[in-house]
């Protein structure tokens, strides 16, 4: 069994310009979402103002994202271990892990 790590997101961060970047605001309101999965396994639900998460899984796997998201090899988003992916998000929604061999 592998974990993956998500962290929920309101607000994308900006610079000292108010432009802004490509990664949530650290401001104290992320939501930590994590998930232990072998086969396919969801997530919480997102919050409602949840916008971007930032997900890492600690061991290779596949992913899908939406309200009832089932992750499968054969169209799933492949995620790499020990890297930081980002993905805009619809609140509410879920994400589901799954290890590939399962």
């Amino acid at each position: 069994m592998a974990d993956a790590f998500v962290r929920e997101y309101r607000e994308l961060a900006t610079d000292a310009k108010g432009r802004v970047m490509a990664a949530g605001r650290e401001d104290g309101t992320p939501v930590p979402n994590n998930v232990s999965y072998t086969t396919s396994t969801q997530s919480a639900a997102f919050g409602n103002h949840t916008h971007l998460i930032r997900v890492m899984v600690e061991a290779d796997a596949w992913a899908d994202i939406g309200s009832a998201p089932v992750a499968v090899k054969a169209d799933g988003i492949k995620l790499n271990a020990d890297v930081e992916y980002y993905f805009g998000v619809l609140p509410t929604h879920k994400i589901a892990f799954y290890d590939g061999a399962s």
